[in-house]
């Protein structure tokens, strides 16, 4: 991780990337046990709302990316997928029902489905020739810290106050979100399909 830092074209983008895993890993893993203490459903409900959300997020992976990648530029539709995705957990964080709640999992799982192999290909592209037998473990590197992020900031944030979690979950995506977006504006349009 401390090497990247190092590395100019890349390092804004693997601090979207953590942002955006903080967030996302922190709205997954809090699912189940904010469902069953917030909502009082019970554990069948939760697993078939899991299941569901499972189901979404291999159509948007397979089918969606496969459909939007080869008709349009990368760079601004990860941009548009974490706006979408920022808003279904913040959807999540303002809903009074189990089902209002799983509605706005299952929708932020498309285009988070879209957004997280995408996210990775862009540090790909966009890293130095003398780096690229390295970006995948960089990569990794990022996205492990926010996984540890996530667990431990749930773990503070539940002990606080569990309702303000996805509020959180929101907060992190809306940061990956707008630092992409300034990124974008900051750099000249590319001209392939392929992101730089």
């Amino acid at each position: 991780i401390t090497e990247s830092f190092k590395i100019k074209e890349i390092r804004t983008l693997c601090f979207i990337y953590m942002f955006w895993i903080l967030g996302w890993s922190l709205a997954f893993q809090w699912y189940s046990p904010y469902s069953l203490q917030q909502f009082k459903v019970s554990p069948i409900e939760v697993d078939w709302g899991q299941m569901v959300v499972g189901v979404t997020w291999i159509l948007g992976g397979y089918y969606l990316n496969d459909f939007l990648i080869k008709r349009w530029n990368a760079r601004p539709l990860i941009i548009i997928a974490n706006g979408l995705t920022t808003l279904c957990l913040l959807g999540m964080a303002f809903s009074p029902s189990f089902f209002l709640f799983a509605l706005f999992f299952l929708f932020g799982a498309l285009p988070s489905a879209f957004s997280w192999p995408n996210t990775l290909n862009l540090i790909s592209i966009n890293a130095p020739e003398s780096v690229q037998g390295k970006v995948m473990g960089i990569s990794q590197s990022f996205q492990s810290l926010g996984f540890i992020l996530a667990t431990i900031f749930g773990g503070v944030i539940a002990g606080l106050d569990r309702r303000t979690i996805y509020f959180f979950t929101a907060l992190f995506l809306f940061v990956s979100f707008l630092s992409l977006l300034l990124r974008h504006i900051r750099r000249p349009p590319s001209k392939t399909k392929e992101e730089k």
